[in-house]
């Protein structure tokens, strides 16, 4: 398992590199979409840390504040490094091909779909509060759709 940190950072470098910058609103569903996907894929979380349900969709606390200081920018580091290269082969591709097909979506329409009627988001989202979607909740769902 990695941290969403780790996997957040090298999202960030690769779409750098791809010419294809991502905002902070688009690394956040990036992030929600790995962690379904590493569910339905593999059975197991990409990263521990929690997802809550805010306002504009899922997101991660801790990568949020890090990338924050973009606002609704896209992130473009200054000297775009390498994140810590600890991911297996299949862990990268499937965090590759995940964030490959977001990249092909409106930022508009990933919140959208990360927040449909029934999903993971909608069940958990309590107006303002920070509220954490539970990983059990979340692997019940990969399970069931």
């Amino acid at each position: 398992m990695y941290s969403a940190v780790d996997i957040a950072d090298h999202i960030v470098g690769r779409c750098a590199k791809l010419g294809r910058p991502v905002t902070n609103l688009q690394l956040q569903k990036i992030l929600y979409y790995v962690q379904l996907n590493f569910l339905r894929a593999f059975d197991k979380y990409a990263f521990e840390d929690d997802i809550l349900a805010l306002r504009h969709g899922p997101a991660v606390k801790e990568v949020y504040y890090k990338y924050n200081i973009w606002g609704r920018h896209e992130i473009v580091p200054r000297a775009v490094q390498a994140a810590k290269e600890t991911f297996s082969e299949k862990d990268r591709e499937l965090v590759d091909r995940v964030t490959d097909a977001c990249l092909l979506l409106d930022p508009w329409e990933l919140v959208e779909r990360s927040q449909k009627a029934g999903g993971l988001w909608h069940q958990s989202f309590d107006g303002n509060l920070e509220k954490v979607i539970p990983k059990e909740v979340m692997r019940e769902y990969v399970r069931e759709h």
